[in-house]
């Protein structure tokens, strides 16, 4: 199964793509998002929460991390039985711990 980025939203606005499929079950290689974190979610097939990610021991050589500026992170697979069909990525520039369990499971309820 392929992946692809249909969408992304950022300060500049909103973006949408087409066509941009990639083998390996991998969503394409970006600037525009923590590659490492939505890789883990799709390996663990379950939502990652990064409270701090300037000091969290597994993006410590992530170059996006320290290049971008980027505090906090969620990334949550979209299930459509047991299988993913999507990822929805959020991260914060301004605060660390932004994302609860709370706000992860508004997101879920947004995504259904």
């Amino acid at each position: 199964s392929s992946w692809m980025v249909e969408a992304l939203a950022n300060e500049n606005g909103c973006h949408v793509f087409s066509g941009n499929s990639c083998a390996n079950c991998r969503i394409p290689p970006s600037r525009d998002y923590c590659q490492t974190v939505v890789d883990l979610a799709l390996q663990l097939k379950c939502a990652v929460v990064i409270d701090d990610a300037t000091s969290d021991f597994n993006l410590k050589d992530d170059e996006y991390v320290s290049t971008s500026g980027v505090m906090s992170i969620m990334s949550v697979p979209l299930f459509h039985g047991n299988e993913i069909f999507g990822m929805a990525y959020l991260e914060n520039r301004l605060t660390k711990s932004v994302f609860s369990k709370a706000s992860l499971s508004m997101t879920r309820i947004i995504l259904q």
